[in-house]
């Protein structure tokens, strides 16, 4: 069985096939878009990423797609979709760069004490933080908050829109989001709170590693991959490279720069 990974960087998202080997059989990507502004905003279109990322997984396929038996990915964290209740967007993806929610990041920080946040969650409040972004959007655009049924990163949002069973975000997406509790490995009530949402708005936390779905029938036709091809959570696109690095014992790190 060959196995199909998916990239969904920043600026660039990547297919590639390998075989069971681990041995790259093909490798296709696509350029996508950023939407900055001098006020510290920068967006992106989710459906133009996602459209993007179809036409690398049909490249990358081409001629080998009736092999491929599972996909999975990594994608950049921090970035938030706020989709309705079928699941598309009610507004832009608000991507890690994007730093208008200082303030309300500097409001965590007052409220419940930057080191009881770390302790809890493992991420301190900052505004690349993905709970931060949401309560800026709860806060300073009501208008899209009165709309959003759900709110997901590129993983969870991704892998639905692929064909998961139902909305899911793996452990490294949902630690980076400063909203889930390390130990107990749900979300944190309370912050959610604050944030101005419920956990049935944010996607099931799952281990990395999960088969959660298969891929849509149309889309298998569309890209020319196996209709039966599974689907299985990824991670975070940093922890993902540090695997591929051979970060495997304590003593060793990866410093990586973009």
């Amino acid at each position: 069985m060959w196995t199909m990974g998916l990239d969904v960087g920043t600026t660039v998202v990547k297919a590639a096939v390998f075989n069971e080997n681990g041995e790259l059989q093909s490798i296709a990507s696509e350029t996508s878009v950023i939407f900055a502004s001098a006020n510290g905003a920068a967006e992106q279109d989710a459906d133009q990423v996602f459209h993007l990322l179809l036409g690398a997984m049909k490249q990358a396929a081409r001629g080998i797609g009736h092999k491929i038996g599972s996909l999975s990915l990594s994608v950049q964290g921090d970035a938030i979709v706020s989709v309705d209740s079928a699941s598309n967007p009610t507004g832009p993806v608000i991507l890690g760069m994007d730093y208008r929610s200082k303030a309300q990041s500097d409001a965590f920080a007052r409220e419940s004490g930057s080191h009881a946040i770390f302790s809890l969650t493992g991420m301190t409040p900052h505004p690349m933080n993905s709970l931060c972004k949401i309560r800026y959007v709860t806060e300073c655009h009501p208008d899209i908050a009165r709309k959003t049924f759900r709110y997901m990163t590129y993983a969870d949002y991704i892998l639905y829109h692929l064909g998961s069973d139902e909305p899911v975000i793996d452990y490294t997406m949902a630690t980076r989001t400063m909203g889930m509790n390390l130990k107990t490995k749900t979300w944190h009530l309370p912050l959610l709170n604050k944030a101005g949402i419920s956990a049935q708005m944010l996607s099931t936390p799952v281990a990395s590693g999960q088969v959660v779905g298969k891929l849509r029938k149309p889309l298998a036709e569309q890209t020319g991959i196996n209709p039966d091809t599974l689907l299985v959570s990824g991670g975070h696109d940093q922890v993902c490279a540090a695997i591929g690095a051979g970060l495997g014992e304590v003593g060793l790190a990866l410093d990586s720069h973009g």
